[in-house]
């Protein structure tokens, strides 16, 4: 499944744009991103993403896709811009 994004992306996982609770407000203040890639195992024991950092996405209007209820995501670019690519179903999430 690809989708056409609208705008900023923010790329969690890296160290700047982590999903914990220690992110940094004036970087999402100052990226304002249309959509958030979440990189996170099911199940992880440390608790990522935090409830404090989806909150805020939230807040922000933000498009929130995660790889452990999303499946794999992947960012592609081309003259349209920039889209994400969907793919698979995540191992805790089959039925």
């Amino acid at each position: 499944m690809l989708q056409h994004l609208p705008g900023p992306l923010a790329l969690s996982g890296s160290r700047r744009a982590h999903a914990s609770a220690y992110q940094d407000p004036a970087f999402l203040d100052a990226v304002r991103p249309a959509v958030a890639l979440v990189q996170v195992g099911v199940g992880n024991m440390y608790g990522h993403p935090s409830p404090e950092i989806l909150d805020r996405l939230a807040r922000g209007g933000v498009r929130v896709l995660r790889t452990d209820t999303d499946g794999d995501l992947a960012v592609l670019t081309g003259r349209g811009g920039l889209a994400v690519a969907k793919r698979g179903i995540p191992a805790g999430r089959r039925r």
